[in-house]
């Protein structure tokens, strides 16, 4: 299995200059470039496959290689997918290529294989189902399925994921609290340690905030 690669950013920020001004003190803004890049970084921590939530918070596309697809479902690598594009593996990079859900098959809600990734499966294939779980969304093939690779290698299938929950106001206040904490947290204490205060990974409050919509833990 290869890692998930990001072919779309989010549309929108989970956090802007703003939000910063409506929530935070006007003297922790007094450098936006500085307090912006803070954002980013708190950002980066928290989203997507690299962050510590092991989810993505504004919609966002991944593309996944996989060879997997052995059983009657697969669990993709984040919760709350609501789209997936089901492909065959090709040489032609994934950031190269477009898909048109409008011309690919619909077999569920929310699910399109392309002309190749059917040529592979089986006759007959008629639908399958995104169902959220715990730690991830499960996608069942009912009526697809699996493409049988034609040789033992990664990347036999190539699943497009659109996830994350929506739009920035969609995110829980949780998390975007937790992430203005830790942007204004690294703007006012710009040194890697602060000398005569307490050094820990994540601050208390942030971890609080964050530990209920952390996938496995924080």
């Amino acid at each position: 299995m290869l890692r998930p690669i990001r072919i779309a950013a989010p549309a929108e920020p989970l956090l802007t200059l703003d939000d910063v001004k409506e929530w935070g003190r006007h003297d922790s803004i007094l450098e936006p470039v500085t307090f912006a890049a803070c954002i980013s970084a708190a950002t980066d921590l928290l989203d997507g496959w690299n962050g510590i939530l092991g989810r993505c918070l504004v919609t966002q596309t991944w593309a996944w290689e996989t060879s997997n697809m052995v059983g009657r479902y697969l669990d993709l690598p984040f919760p709350d997918v609501s789209e997936v594009i089901l492909d065959a593996y090709s040489a032609t990079p994934v950031r190269e290529l477009v898909y048109d859900t409008g011309s690919l098959t619909s077999v569920g809600p929310g699910v399109f294989c392309t002309d190749a990734y059917l040529s592979g499966a089986e006759p007959g294939a008629t639908s399958c189902r995104l169902e959220e779980r715990n730690r991830c969304t499960r996608l069942r093939l009912e009526g697809v399925a699996p493409r049988v690779p034609a040789q033992e290698s990664e990347g036999a299938v190539r699943v497009i994921m659109t996830a994350g929950y929506g739009a920035p106001g969609d995110v829980p206040g949780g998390i975007r609290v937790a992430a203005f904490l830790l942007a204004q947290n690294w703007a006012e204490n710009r040194e890697a340690a602060v000398v005569g205060t307490m050094v820990s990974t994540l601050p208390y409050t942030v971890r609080s905030l964050l530990a209920p919509h952390a996938v496995g833990g924080i």
